[in-house]
Parts: C-alpha cells; structure tokens; sequence
C-alpha cells in the first residue's frame, strides 16, 4: 500500500520500487482536474452523473449541486462555475484514495460522441481516472465501438495494475459484449484480441 501525493518527496522511490512510470503517479488526476466546465445539456448530463456517483461521499451534496443543476442555458453562470470547481477538488480531496495492491479493482468506463473516460475504483472509490477525445474517423465510430474502445484503452492504460488480475469491469453498455464475442469481426475485435494477449 502507498499513498499517490504529488507533494511528496518519496514518490520517484516509490515510482521505481513499484516500476510505476512517475509520470503516470502525477497525472492519474489529470482527467478529472481538467473536467470541462458543461457547455451543453449533454456535457451538462453527464457531470451531473459524475457528481451524483459520488455524492455520498461530497459533503452537503445536496445544496452544492443545486447552482449547476438548476441551470438551463449556456454558458453557466459564475455562482454554477464556482460551485463546478468546488465539486471537482473535493472530489479530489475526499474521494480519491490511495492504491492498495491487495484490494481487487473495478474498471468503470464509457464513452461519448467525442470523448472516451474511464474510472479505476477500488471499494467504490476512485483511485485514478483516463480520458481522451477521439479523432478523425473514430469519430464515425458507432457507439457500440466507441465503448468497446474506451474498455480497451483503459485496460491498457492501467495495465500495471490489472495484467494477471481479475478485475470488475462496468459500463452502461450491455450489448458491448457482442464486440467482444469471438464471432464478430471488425478492428474493434482484433484490438481485443491483442489485449488479450497483452494482459
């Protein structure tokens, strides 16, 4: 067990005794810190969702969460942004915990028309996050792949910690399974396939 704290002097030691990149110690944050500021109803739902998942564990969620959720328009307004930011750190604070390497690990992903996220947690708890935003032609990617792929990009991205594991896998997608299934053919399928042998 060992604590993730950039501030620490310890942490290029524990980086090398663990053979975790440092750089990946320091950005495992990076997702959620740069969390965009909703700029329509779908950025607007899924922050809500994101903050939601983890209200149980943000202090007077309830009334903290009304100046973003009783907004209807575009851009937000100063009292929403402020109360946006306040949500990310303690989230940051609060929330996100240490890695124990003795404590199975759940992958939780998803994925949108522009973009591809993901969770590792650990007892309900975030321990690190990933996300990207697709382009060129993934973006005519039907939804189905672009599940598929989050799922496969975040396995590779925490490989250090799931290869040899078993692990929780969530996603709001059941049918992606059928990208998984040994008959289905297509790009998505061969980097399961080289994922598989990765892990």
């Amino acid at each position: 067990m060992y604590f993730l704290n950039p501030a620490s002097p310890h942490l290029r030691i524990l980086s090398s005794l663990r053979r975790v990149p440092y750089g990946w110690i320091l950005d495992r944050l990076r997702p959620l810190r740069e969390l965009p500021i909703p700029h329509d109803s779908k950025s607007m739902s899924r922050c809500l969702g994101l903050f939601s998942y983890y209200s149980q564990w943000i202090p007077r969620f309830s009334d903290r969460i009304k100046p973003i959720a009783s907004c209807k328009s575009f851009p937000l307004p100063p009292p929403a942004v402020e109360a946006f930011e306040s949500l990310k750190k303690t989230i940051e604070d609060a929330v996100v915990t240490i890695i124990d390497e003795t404590t199975p690990f759940e992958v939780e992903t998803d994925a949108s028309k522009v973009a591809l996220a993901a969770t590792l947690n650990q007892n309900g708890k975030p321990v690190a996050f990933f996300s990207r935003t697709l382009q060129g032609s993934e973006l005519k990617h039907a939804p189905i792949e672009k599940e598929a792929q989050a799922i496969i990009e975040a396995v590779r991205h925490w490989r250090l910690f799931l290869t040899g594991r078993h692990f929780i896998l969530k996603t709001d997608q059941k049918s992606v399974s059928y990208m998984f299934d040994k008959h289905h053919r297509g790009k998505i399928k061969n980097e399961t396939e080289v994922l598989a042998m990765e892990t």
